[in-house]
């Protein structure tokens, strides 16, 4: 079995380095995507690799999952501190050396994982659900679609005037090449499914942050445009280029939002009550129903059914997903569980029915399993939670 496990941890080991320095043919890009798809652990392990910039701070990330999920060994540290400390001389290496390293440190680590979780009794890990990981699918003018978990980095495509790039940290960056080809009817569409969450940053400089079970449609190009339209379902956190001449107009459930340069956040999923956008600096103005009303630093606009109404809020509990947070304010236990079933895709079963549910407050890392999360509402009360396989039964 370890000769197994060795010939496996191998051969990710390098397809992981290939694809750090986009070596991979498709094929060998397909077999990556497979194993991240396998399962959550892969998804998180190729996703922290992803994160990191550079050599040194990769090696650290992994001797960190070391006391995170048991991937590293000493030994696997050990050969880290070896290659990466001494900055010096690594730097007169050649860029084979960097990449050696990588497929060490990744190989060993991959190797005790798979032998610990042999030696593990089944089920240890089994009533647990891992969080969920940058991620999103990008559909093209012409309906190509682009995973962009596992697509290489650097330039995607070139389309309407403008070339659309995933950067060296993972986002999708656009960037006006050519404006005299620019079209107004080309639109892109950047959806994450649940447990995902990506950030893009527009061809006028506009800031978006993603959340799970969500999408965006917008123009490729802003160019022959008079105002900058966006179409949003779920949640995103935007920060708007300012450009007086060309309003930016986020159209969602029923709702418009007007501004010109400014940092606010939109919540319109279906399953919610209501739709809630939520100004952190700057000024804009919500329109739905014939009616609007111009909202301030602080406040939240709810639209619930054809009606608007203001309340003054706590900004950071409302963008706190985009940190890394679950941020809770006297929030009913329905509401909490549907952020949970997004982020960390899983069914919520309720035994009985809610009725008169509890209210939390309290924070705790998006980053953590959902056990922690779960752990932290039952300390604060006298509800409990079963995790069976991807349901969570409240009891």
């Amino acid at each position: 079995m370890e000769e197994k496990n060795a010939e496996i941890s191998s051969r990710i080991a390098g397809l992981i380095s290939g694809y750090l320095y986009n070596r991979l043919s498709a094929k060998e890009v397909q077999e990556l995507e497979n194993w991240i798809n396998s399962s959550q652990a892969n998804a998180i392990i190729f996703q922290r690799v992803m994160d990191e910039k550079g050599l040194e701070e990769q090696g650290q990330m992994l001797k960190n999952l070391d006391i995170e999920t048991d991937l590293l060994s000493t030994k696997a540290q050990m050969n880290f501190t070896t290659i990466a400390g001494d900055r010096k001389h690594l730097s007169l290496w050649p860029r084979f050396v960097a990449v050696a390293s990588i497929i060490l440190i990744i190989g060993v680590g991959l190797f005790f994982y798979l032998n610990q979780q042999q030696e593990k009794p089944l089920g240890q890990y089994a009533n647990d659900v891992a969080p969920g990981m940058q991620g999103a699918t990008l559909t093209l003018a012409n309906g190509r679609k682009i995973k962009l978990t596992t697509a290489s980095k650097g330039n995607l495509v070139n389309e309407s005037g403008v070339s659309i790039t995933k950067s060296s940290n993972g986002n999708l960056v656009y960037e006006i090449k050519d404006p005299a080809t620019g079209q107004s009817n080309a639109f892109n569409t950047l959806t994450t499914a649940k447990g995902e969450t990506y950030q893009v940053r527009l061809p006028d400089g506009t800031l978006i942050w993603l959340n799970a079970a969500s999408s965006l449609k917008y123009p490729v190009s802003f160019t022959k445009l008079k105002s900058r339209n966006v179409e949003l379902s779920g949640e995103a956190y935007f920060e708007v280029a300012k450009d007086k001449s060309h309003p930016f107009v986020v159209e969602s459930n029923g709702q418009q939002v007007q501004v010109l340069g400014t940092h606010f956040n939109v919540n319109a999923y279906t399953d919610e009550p209501s739709t809630n956008t939520t100004l952190l600096e700057g000024s804009i103005k919500v329109m739905a129903a014939g009616s609007a009303v111009v909202v301030k630093p602080g406040q939240q606009a709810n639209l619930r059914g054809n009606k608007i109404t203001i309340e003054e809020v706590n900004v950071n509990a409302m963008v706190d997903w985009k940190n890394g947070k679950f941020r809770f304010k006297n929030e009913p236990l329905p509401s909490i569980l549907r952020k949970i079933s997004r982020w960390y895709d899983v069914q919520i079963e309720y035994q009985p029915d809610p009725s008169n549910t509890p209210t939390f407050s309290g924070s705790v890392s998006r980053f953590d399993n959902v056990s922690a999360v779960l752990k932290m509402l039952e300390e604060t009360s006298d509800v409990k939670f079963l995790i069976e396989g991807k349901t969570i039964k409240v009891q």
